[in-house]
């Protein structure tokens, strides 16, 4: 009995010797400004977590300008960035800026070795063998996929409409709906989901993140806690979550096995069926090869194959039914943006009775300048956490303020600083976007100058699909599928918001849509739709 206290007693000692040297090493941003923190334990991080999204880090850039601290648990200091040119140097840095280490090793529990845990080498490799599948022109292939899900989708609504206005949970449905095109546009798999042919699969996919939303102090607090220790023992906890896992880390692993079983699964039929997968660009014929590459640069072990298939299904449907929903919404309370919206349709069906094409999409300029101000708007992803790999100076577009009063125009870094990216906060930054950036306006990309901006993001020029080497690899997959699911409901519906009803931007694994006061139904975006016929 006395071995096993004295052990506890060292591992109590060296815990508390490791965070002290942490907390000494972290706090060295005391020359910026930032918000004073009510809490010396928690710091900034249940807040930013718990406050309703892209509220607080807004607030502070607007206060204390694009570049400032904030609190985070135990005394840390955290760098926060929304400047572009600092943003756009750290992204052109390439792996010199590293997820955190609680990002990688979450991405690692729920999806497996794949391309959003990769880091360095491994994420290079993973991307070179990837890219084929996501480029401009394969992403084209899929347009018929995207229009005949579509037309399932619009046949179930207008079914439950029968010419009656009624409200429906869009996200509930486009989340279906991108998980059917998804999975036949990736694996050829037919999940079923706008048929309500739910199974398993589709059941942990609906369960996957029930409580990750809003996590408590102590899950913070332990989240910080691992997060300042030597990598060994945060291998240690992942370990021992294997034998006591918690209710997050069982759906985690159950998704992973699973997902990895369709995977191996679709795999081998692709190969038996696929005599020339050898020269195909799908997703399923160059992961079904990357085993057998003698390129080392290129080959991906079995593990990672079945993980990107994990990462593809998931990161790859609710992203994009989140932000369609979200411009829906911005719509349903804009009658005359979807007045102007229609008027282009209709002027497009006017000159092609056929197919629709990709250029035809193109062609619409309010349509894109809406996905575009969706996608500003309403980042699903508002902030990205990094670790400096590296002592650098960053830096800045815009002067700051020092804690001093000092102008400075760049800030230095230590390697090992943990900074987080304020997505939300660029997207909406007046000096990016003209003095109405905190305003819903899609007029502003027919006529804002972006040669004129600090380029930085991939579409629009924002920030929402991230940007650099680990932007997202699939954005002209999704936003040539926005543009066909939002053209086919305009076309076929029109929306409204029921009265008394007020959405809340709330984070979980993205940021998803509630109804206050009524947290506890889940994710919900209600809408009054009304069928056009």
């Amino acid at each position: 009995m006395s071995s096993q206290l004295d052990a506890v007693y060292v591992l109590l000692a060296f815990a508390f010797v490791s965070v002290t040297l942490f907390f000494r090493k972290k706090r060295a941003l005391g020359f910026l400004r930032g918000p004073p923190a009510k809490s010396t334990l928690l710091g900034h991080e249940f807040d930013l977590l718990n406050a309703e999204a892209c509220t607080l880090e807004l607030e502070w850039t607007k206060r204390y300008g694009t570049v400032f601290r904030s609190a985070g648990c135990y005394g840390e200091q955290i760098l926060m960035v929304a400047d572009p040119r600092a943003l756009q140097h750290i992204y052109e840095m390439n792996y010199k800026y590293p997820r955190s280490k609680d990002n990688q090793r979450a991405f690692k529990k729920l999806l497996g070795r794949g391309i959003l845990w990769a880091e360095g080498d491994d994420h290079s490799r993973h991307r070179k063998t990837l890219n084929p599948a996501f480029s401009a022109a394969q992403s084209r292939g899929f347009l018929p996929l995207f229009q005949s899900c579509t037309d399932r989708l619009q046949s179930r609504w207008e079914a439950a409409l029968q010419g009656e206005t009624k409200v429906i949970n869009v996200y509930d449905w486009l989340s279906r709906l991108t998980l059917d095109i998804i999975g036949e546009g990736a694996f050829n798999y037919r999940f079923g989901a706008l048929d309500n042919k739910s199974d398993d699969f589709s059941h942990i996919l609906e369960t996957l993140f029930t409580d990750t939303k809003m996590p408590t102090e102590r899950t913070i607090l332990f989240r910080a806690f691992r997060r300042s220790m030597p990598n060994w023992i945060g291998d240690l906890c992942d370990y021992y979550s294997t034998w006591f896992p918690s209710k997050e880390d069982a759906r985690f692993a159950n998704f992973q096995k699973f997902s990895k079983g369709i995977a191996r699964g679709l795999l081998d039929e692709h190969m038996a069926a696929s005599a020339d997968y050898a020269a195909k660009k799908d997703i399923l014929s160059l992961l079904a090869r990357s085993p057998a590459i003698d390129d080392p640069k290129k080959k991906m072990d079995e593990d990672e194959v079945l993980s990107q298939m994990a990462t593809v299904i998931l990161a790859g449907h609710d992203t994009t039914a989140a932000s369609i929903a979200w411009i829906l919404y911005e719509l349903a309370k804009r009658p005359e943006e979807q007045a102007k919206v229609w008027e282009e349709i209709a002027h497009v069906r006017s000159l092609n009775h056929g197919e629709l094409t990709p250029a035809d999409y193109d062609s619409m300029p309010f349509l894109n300048a809406i996905i575009k101000e969706g996608l500003r708007y309403h980042a699903i992803s508002p902030l990205l956490y990094r670790n400096s790999g590296v002592d650098d100076v960053i830096p800045l577009s815009q002067p700051i303020t020092s804690s001093s009063g000092d102008v400075i125009t760049e800030v230095p870094v230590r390697k090992g600083q943990r900074i987080i990216f304020c997505i939300g906060s660029y997207n909406r930054l007046p000096e990016v976007w003209g003095a109405d950036a905190d305003s819903w306006n899609p007029a502003r990309f027919l006529t804002l100058n972006q040669k004129k901006q600090i380029p930085v993001g991939l579409y629009g020029n924002t920030l929402t699909f991230s940007a650099g080497v680990k932007g997202c690899i699939g954005w002209n997959f999704a936003v040539l599928e926005m543009q066909a699911v939002l053209f086919q409901l305009m076309e076929s519906f029109e929306f409204s918001m029921p009265p008394g009803v007020e959405v809340m931007r709330i984070m979980g694994a993205i940021m998803v849509p509630m109804i206050k006061d009524k947290l506890q139904e889940g994710i919900k975006m209600p809408l009054l739709t009304k069928s056009r016929k």
